[in-house]
């Protein structure tokens, strides 16, 4: 019964032991996680601009969070919303960063620099006028726009190497056969990208 018991036992710890080994072995020998055929990779430089923005944008949040009238507070929200979407979208769009620039270096920070002020205004109760805030909301307005066109403006490449490839199979299934050849545009106008 004792010989059973320190058999088991043994077996039980070179198993422990065998597994241990296995798992050290095999984490050596993992192959390093490949980027996507095709899909650009982010230079450091790159990673380190959308980085510094996405920690400004925090920034930016935390002040117009703090702003009392909730309209400015909300547009503020709207508008930090698209810029993420922006820098998620340029994070898969390395090549879109450097002509980007302009967001990184110079609307980000005019947006934080605005909501600043106007932060300190309305908690100095400096704001004496109605068109103040009203200014500020036009402004938020025109910049959560803007914002709004250079994200859809990051796909305009990708609209139209779709609309190509439309083109160049539906001329091939015609060529072969496979559709009717009209004198019709491939593509209706409402159906464009």
């Amino acid at each position: 019964m004792i010989t059973v018991l320190i058999i088991v036992a043994a077996a039980v710890v070179l198993f422990g032991v065998g597994a241990f080994v296995l798992a050290r072995v095999s984490g050596r020998n993992k192959a390093k996680v490949l980027p996507e055929p095709g899909k650009p990779e982010l230079t450091l430089e790159q990673k380190d601009v959308i980085r510094s923005s996405q920690s400004e944008l925090v920034s930016i949040r935390m002040i117009f969070s703090r702003i009392t009238n909730s309209d400015i507070g909300r547009r503020g929200a709207q508008i930090c919303d698209e810029i993420d979407r922006i820098l998620k979208a340029l994070k898969d769009k390395p090549d879109n960063v450097r002509s980007s620039s302009q967001l990184f270096s110079y609307y980000i920070p005019t947006l934080k620099n605005v909501a600043e002020r106007y932060q300190n205004m309305e908690s100095g109760n400096a704001l004496d006028t109605p068109q103040i805030p009203e200014k500020v909301m036009l402004y938020l307005d025109d910049m959560n726009s803007a914002m709004g066109n250079m994200y859809a403006g990051l796909f305009d490449k990708d609209k139209l190497k779709v609309e190509v490839d439309m083109e160049a199979m539906t001329m091939a299934l015609r060529r072969d056969g496979l559709l009717p050849d009209t004198d019709e545009p491939i593509l209706k106008p409402e159906l464009k990208l």
